[in-house]
């Protein structure tokens, strides 16, 4: 029975595209009603339905999206992201693209229009590292992203020493070299330590 009209439908009614039921009803207080008397909202992160006056929504933020977002979904950041600048809320199911940095070490995304020069993204094609800039601050010389003055290419410090050592089109960056330095004398150190060990246990 539809819970505005009182109309009564069968369990098998179809509408007359026969794609939905004509009856629906919502999540939360499962209240229900036909495809006329439709008091529903969709939320794109959960794909559950609610009535309007049971759960409060929010319209995604991305260009000509006009999605919903339910206030379940926005209370545990289910399936959309939230920009940590304007704090404007983007679905993944549509507006991912909307989404241009994502700090792997905090979780903190920043959307296009609010994206500025304090996130480091490596530029190494198989490498995930992406920081904001507090957090790249805190990193070590192993996995902070440096931008090469040089080249104007960012990598955090492993891949730099594997471009330096392995690409051949980036091994004559000067600047790069420098950068890579001091991670190069890290793993020196540590190769002839292991020798050492390694010597040490053979004379014994």
């Amino acid at each position: 029975t539809c819970y505005e009209c009182l109309k009564c439908y069968c369990g098998f009614c179809m509408n007359n595209d026969d794609k939905f039921m004509r009856l629906d009803y919502c999540v939360n207080c499962k209240k229900m009603y036909c495809e006329d008397c439709v008091d529903l909202r969709w939320c794109c992160c959960c794909q559950n339905k609610f009535c309007v006056s049971c759960s409060p929504f929010t319209t995604c933020s991305g260009s000509g999206c006009n999605a919903d977002i339910c206030e379940e979904c926005i209370a545990s950041g289910y399936a959309h992201a939230k920009c940590c600048k304007c704090e404007a809320r983007f679905c993944y199911a549509i507006c991912e693209d909307e989404i241009s940095a994502y700090c792997i070490s905090c979780e903190k995304v920043c959307c296009n229009a609010c994206h500025e020069e304090d996130w480091y993204l490596c530029k190494k094609d198989d490498c995930e590292k992406s920081f904001c800039g507090d957090c790249n601050e805190k990193k070590g010389i192993k996995d902070a992203i440096q931008i090469c003055d040089g080249c104007n290419m960012s990598y955090c410090g492993d891949c730099r020493v594997y471009m330096c050592q392995e690409d051949e089109g980036n091994n004559n960056c000067a600047r790069c070299v420098q950068l890579a330095g001091p991670l190069l004398l890290e793993e020196n150190k540590t190769l002839r330590n292991e020798v050492s060990r390694l010597r040490l246990k053979t004379k014994s």
